[in-house]
């Protein structure tokens, strides 16, 4: 984790009636960081082609801490937040984003369509594995439904969140089956 400070800054010409002066502008000052700064994922599904095997290793590693900030806010608050849009030079990371249910972080804070977008390039690694994440990469999925597909065939993943949306909106599964399948909500 990188050190942060925020400074605020006085327009020049201002400083005695600063306490009087109220547009000031505020901005977060980090360390420089040394080396190779690669983007490892980003916030709308981008995923770093990944060259080396160090480089892997740093993408994956950046995959499975992603997907497992989604799992485990689940699991902790039963309302989902995701981590992404990760990147800095090796281990040490600046300026991510975060998806919320809510969409509570600003502009870049996609919500649920930031958690599909992750989860349509995530590729579960061993390190998802390792961690006990659920399987849900796009091949474990298989392709989308076409409406020639039985809506009792369409396959929905259970959490714990999913079930609680259900019971608040008194959803059926085959209504949420037939949703998928006509692509709504």
């Amino acid at each position: 984790v990188l050190p942060a400070s925020i400074y605020r800054l006085v327009p020049a010409g201002h400083r005695g009636a600063a306490k009087a002066y109220h547009a000031f502008r505020y901005v977060s000052v980090e360390p420089f960081l040394h080396g190779d700064y690669k983007k490892l994922n980003g916030n709308n599904g981008y995923i770093v082609d990944a060259a080396s095997e160090l480089d892997r290793h740093q993408e994956g590693i950046a995959q499975a801490f992603t997907h497992w900030t989604y799992a485990h806010s689940l699991q902790e608050t039963g309302s989902a937040c995701m981590v992404c849009d990760i990147q800095g030079v090796g281990y040490q990371y600046t300026d991510v984003n975060i998806h919320s249910e809510d969409r509570q972080f600003g502009k870049t804070d996609l919500g649920e369509q930031g958690f599909e977008a992750f989860f349509s390039t995530h590729r579960c690694n061993d390190l998802c594995a390792r961690l006990g994440l659920p399987t849900v990469s796009p091949e474990a999925q298989g392709p989308g439904p076409s409406r020639s597909t039985a809506t009792s065939a369409i396959q929905i993943i259970r959490t714990r969140h999913l079930n609680q949306r259900k019971r608040q909106r008194d959803i059926e599964t085959r209504e949420m089956q037939a949703a998928v399948k006509h692509g709504r909500k």
